[in-house]
Formats: structure tokens, C-alpha cells, sequence
């Protein structure tokens, strides 16, 4: 794959015959993406090998490439026409970086996500404790993981289970793990907890990434407009 200027994690990037592409489409869980060989690339033009699977003439895509030892990059695109050998696809604008493990992150204050932990026993002569908080405000999220602030504690390792929702999108409930908890630098009270998805699916994947590039594309239309 060549590629032509750079620009904070974006790319001109022009795949050569014999490329490997994940293809996204759709919202749904259950969909997988699908894996394609790139036959020949022109103007922004894909024409990949095969059928593409399910895929159909219309629907919108996003294409994603593997970088070795660099990143995962992705484009937002269409399926123009479907071939018995072949499937042409058409994509717009520059391929953007997403990092490999730690993926881009968008933020998005006034969501919550619960996490609900289990609570202590308690003897018949203890005196009642108050209720642990099992909901808390999101401060960002990328397809690995979820940022949130918190009151309570998490430890480092820590398993819990993800329940949120994002706009437009079904809710989640997702296993992960903590990875950081930190005193917020403005507060000593409040802590930013850092989870990652444990055994994230392809298709949650691939609805997660699909998602925050489409919510980061519709801010700077608006960041532009205004």
C-alpha cells in the first residue's frame, strides 16, 4: 500500500492488487464484517475479488486496512456495482487512523453507563451501609474500551460488565476489565476509570467502530457549518 501527505493520523492511501480489507456494513450486532482482496485500485476506486458475501449494490460501507506495526486505517465508502468475480466500491475522503489497541476515542458526556458490582455480605448485627453506586457519567468511548468517572474505586484487573447505549444504536452489555483508575486531576472526591472490552466480537467491533467514525464526521460537518 502507498501512501501520499499525512496529516494528523490521516492518509492518502492507494491499496494495491493482492491489499487485504475488512468490509463493515450495517448496524446489526450479529454481522460480521467482510474480509476481501483489492484487484485494482483508481481514483478512489476499489474493485475487490468475489461477490463480497452479503453485501449489495447501495449499501454503505466502511473500509478498514491493517497497517503492520503502524495502525488500522478506515474510509467511509459505498458498493456500486456487484459482478459475479468482482464488486466495485467507491469511498470518500482520506483514510483515518485508528491505533491498533487503544482504537480512537470520542467523547460523550451525558451518556451513562452502568456497571453493576457485587456487594458485600452483611451479618444480622451489622449496621446497613449505603448503597454502592452502579452508574456512571461516560466522559469517552472507542471500539476497545469505555472511559467513565466515578466516586467508588475500581481495582486494576477488575472484571465488571458494560451496559450503556449510544445514540442510534442498541444497548450494549459487554465483559471487560479495568485497566485504570485515577484521581481526577480537578477533584479529589471523583476518579476516571478506564475498562477494555474482554473478547470483543467482531460484529460489536465493527458496530462500535462504525459508529464513532460516523459520530466524528457529523462534528466537524457542524464544526464547519458553524
Amino acid at each position: 500500500m502507498k501512501d501520499g501527505k499525512r496529516d494528523r493520523g490521516l492518509r492518502n492511501l492507494q491499496l494495491e492488487g493482492g491489499s487485504r480489507v475488512l468490509l463493515h456494513r450495517g448496524r446489526e450486532v450479529e454481522e460480521r464484517p467482510v474480509a476481501a482482496t483489492v484487484d485494482r485500485f483508481e481514483n478512489g476506486c476499489v474493485w475487490v475479488k468475489g461477490s463480497s458475501g452479503s453485501l449489495e449494490e447501495g449499501d454503505a460501507i466502511l473500509l478498514e486496512y491493517k497497517i503492520e506495526d503502524d495502525g488500522r486505517y478506515i474510509a467511509q465508502g459505498a458498493v456500486e456495482e456487484r459482478l459475479p468475480d468482482s464488486t466495485f466500491i467507491s469511498y470518500h475522503g482520506e483514510w483515518q487512523r485508528v491505533q491498533d489497541r487503544s482504537f480512537v476515542r470520542i467523547s460523550t458526556h451525558g451518556l451513562e453507563v452502568r456497571v453493576p458490582r457485587e456487594r458485600p455480605g452483611e451479618g444480622d448485627d451489622a449496621p446497613p451501609r449505603p448503597p454502592t453506586r452502579d452508574s456512571f457519567e461516560v466522559l469517552d468511548v472507542s471500539a476497545g474500551g469505555i472511559r467513565f468517572e466515578s466516586r467508588d474505586t475500581f481495582e486494576v484487573g477488575e472484571e465488571c460488565v458494560c451496559h450503556f447505549e449510544l445514540p442510534g444504536q442498541s444497548c450494549y452489555v459487554l465483559p471487560a476489565r479495568v485497566v485504570r483508575c485515577a484521581p481526577k486531576a480537578d477533584s479529589r472526591l471523583w476518579h476516571e476509570v478506564a475498562v477494555e472490552f474482554i473478547e470483543l466480537d467482531e460484529g460489536h467491533r465493527s458496530e462500535l467502530l462504525r459508529w464513532i467514525y460516523q459520530e466524528q464526521a457529523k462534528r466537524h460537518r457542524n464544526i464547519r457549518r458553524g
